[in-house]
């Protein structure tokens, strides 16, 4: 019997493909932006980042259970299905957005 028919409804060779490509398409695009402030110590740099990248998490897990399209609990129970691949997706692009105006408010610049 073939592995596929195992497992028809979970992982396809389509789901597979869309997977790979994704991850690769997203090591292409994804890279930390260094931050810097001219007048707090570097040590103390990386306690800000992290209390910017939790709040940035917080509040978009917040956004997106009260105003998303994937505010259903269904959108995240299959980690194979379309929708929760894009609503992973916007939960970490809307981190992303949040952490760096965080992190501007502290007075941090984004290194070149």
């Amino acid at each position: 019997m073939s592995r596929w028919k195992l497992f028809p409804t979970i992982i396809t060779p389509y789901t597979i493909v869309l997977f790979m490509g994704a991850t690769l398409l997203s090591g292409c695009v994804t890279s930390e932006t260094r931050w810097v402030h001219t007048e707090i110590p570097a040590e103390e740099w990386g306690v800000d980042a992290a209390q910017c990248k939790w709040e940035a998490r917080r509040k978009a897990e917040r956004d997106a259970n009260e105003n998303s399209q994937y505010a259903t609990d269904e959108a995240f129970d299959d980690a194979q299905s379309i929708d929760s691949m894009f609503a992973r997706e916007d939960l970490e692009k809307q981190s992303r957005v949040l952490f760096a105006r965080c992190m501007k408010s502290l007075g941090y610049n984004a290194a070149d």
